[in-house]
């Protein structure tokens, strides 16, 4: 049914145009035009206010359309929509609502959804609990109406008394998300510094430090993710743990609470000691180990590090496999672009030992530095140990791998450079805690708010993931950027309010058709105030 302006000529030849409603209508197989209205001469419309009468009589019949007149409008506000449908489509997919809802029965306020939010607000706007409860205010967002700040602390309490469930549950649901087995996990560590000042938190310790801040108190986070990059696992150690002991902690746990059979662990060198590799072989598991080059007799490495027997896995990695008796099969890997740049930093550094040895007779400079090896002192003069020097080179773009899995040695080199993904995950995460930072004075709440950020970690990659299903060139960046100018406005006339949703840029549309969501509606709410009318009594 549409409206469509019809002539008809009168007696004296003049052309009369009319406004008329018509339909079309299929009548024996062709497409008929009905008359259905005509409302009248078109020069009439023009001249006067009938159109606007008609519509304002119309419109009150009216089940989807609404009509609001824009002189006495108002724009009461513009709201976070489109992200927050996407994030929690999100959080459905995998399976944290489910999750959370198991252990909240007993609470009369859903803290599924305080929960929510504050993951959302990491990705969003990160800040403090208080500085969420705030933000709220620019999201719309209905089931987040009355929260306060109590329940966000009460929210955080609640994660760190059922951390260990949520944590194996969580654990299984992410590993089935992409219908991947869990055949093969990487492991690794970082520090996170924190700048409270809490006293008695045995988690906080003065440690190595990765971010250099040894005068600053730390704790240590672990991750374990899948090959595909999708992080399963969050634990969290004192600030003095070291990654040895943080690893055989992980690597029991998963054998004794979750009952996991065999995997392939990948880890990187620190991870590495006698100790733990006799573990890996009681518990019979196969294993992906970084091995320190430097603790290789003199006949190891040049057996190893010579370049005889490589062969290319791709332009950037070249590999060769040696079977020690009573040790296990080493791949020997190298990069040749790694190797160039290495080798440009060593002549550079070399310039700079040389030139401070021709202007500094002090030996302060030295020790501070590190350059004691490279450096030999005899009747106080320092001079440059060429040797040692050159026994760097035989280490330029390679390291060592130990394995005792049943992959052939391309994919173990592969696989152990996916630990990169871990790297990038680390960064993320410590983007997020560090532009919120750690102000918490007891251990329950700061192990809590890790938690909830490892979660927003996991949303972000899991929509990163999607993207790339749908699109492979996507960008996360873009995407998310596009999909939160997709905003709630609030128009009022009077009595009249109307909630409707801005235009999608383009981009925007990516977000929905990797969640799987179909488009909202343009209008979202709309409700026509009753009058209040005084009556006397």
């Amino acid at each position: 049914m549409f409206v469509r302006i019809k002539r008809a000529k009168t007696s004296a030849g003049k052309i009369i145009e009319y406004l008329v409603v018509v339909e079309n209508k299929r009548i024996q197989g062709k497409v008929r035009q009905r008359d259905i209205a005509n409302l009248g001469r078109l020069d009439l419309f023009q001249e006067t206010n009938i159109a606007d009468l008609l519509i304002h009589k119309i419109k009150d019949y009216t089940k989807t359309l609404k009509l609001m007149d824009m002189a006495k409008t108002s724009c009461d506000w513009s709201k976070e929509y489109g992200i927050i449908l996407i994030l929690r489509k999100l959080w459905e997919t995998i399976g944290l609502d489910g999750i959370f809802r198991r252990y909240l029965k007993q609470y009369k306020t859903n803290l599924s959804e305080v929960i929510l939010s504050l993951v959302i607000s990491r990705l969003v706007s990160p800040g403090s609990e208080r500085h969420v409860s705030t933000w709220l205010n620019s999201c719309y967002e209905p089931k987040w109406e009355g929260l306060e700040l109590q329940h966000f602390y009460r929210a955080l309490d609640f994660i760190y008394h059922h951390k260990a469930d949520l944590e194996k549950d969580l654990f299984f649901e992410t590993a089935d998300l992409f219908n991947q087995g869990l055949d093969l996990v990487m492991f690794d560590t970082t520090s996170l510094k924190y700048w409270g000042e809490a006293e008695d938190v045995e988690l906080l310790q003065y440690g190595y430090s990765k971010e250099k801040r040894g005068d600053l108190k730390q704790l240590i986070i672990g991750i374990l993710m899948t090959k595909e990059g999708l992080p399963i696992g969050c634990e969290i150690f004192p600030g003095n743990t070291s990654d040895l002991k943080s690893f055989l902690f992980v690597l029991e746990k998963l054998k004794e609470e979750y009952k996991i059979g065999k995997l392939i662990w990948v880890a990187d060198r620190r991870m590495v000691s006698t100790d733990n590799i006799s573990r890996l072989n009681e518990l019979k598991q196969e294993y992906i180990l970084g091995i320190k080059m430097r603790q290789f007799n003199q006949e190891k490495k040049d057996k190893f590090l010579s370049l005889d027997g490589m062969f290319p896995v791709r332009e950037d990695l070249y590999v060769k496999e040696i079977v020690v008796p009573n040790e296990g099969r080493y791949i020997i890997c190298f990069n040749p672009k790694e190797a160039e740049l290495e080798q440009k930093k060593r002549e550079f550094f070399r310039k700079v030992l040389e030139k401070k040895i021709q202007e500094s007779t002090t030996k302060e400079w030295i020790i501070k530095n590190g350059y004691r090896k490279y450096i030999d002192i005899t009747e106080g003069e320092i001079e440059l140990n060429e040797k040692r020097l050159r026994a760097e080179y035989q280490f330029d773009g390679k390291w060592v791998l130990l394995t005792n899995s049943k992959l052939d040695s391309k994919q173990v080199a592969l696989y152990y450079k996916d630990l990169w993904q871990i790297e990038a995950c680390f960064r993320d995460l410590k983007d997020d805690l560090q532009t919120s930072p750690i102000y918490h004075w007891v251990e329950r709440r700061i192990i809590a708010h890790i938690f909830v950020s490892f979660l927003s970690l996991l949303l972000k990659i899991t929509f990163n993931k999607k993207l790339k299903q749908i699109d492979k060139d996507a960008s996360y960046q873009e995407v998310f950027a596009a999909v939160r100018e997709v905003k709630a406005v609030k128009l009022t006339e009077g009595r009249k309010e109307i909630i409707f949703r801005t235009e999608f840029p383009t981009k925007a549309h990516l977000a929905f058709k990797a969640t799987g969501i179909a488009p909202p509606s343009r209008i979202i709410s709309y409700q026509e105030k009753q009058s209040v009318v005084a009556t006397k009594v």
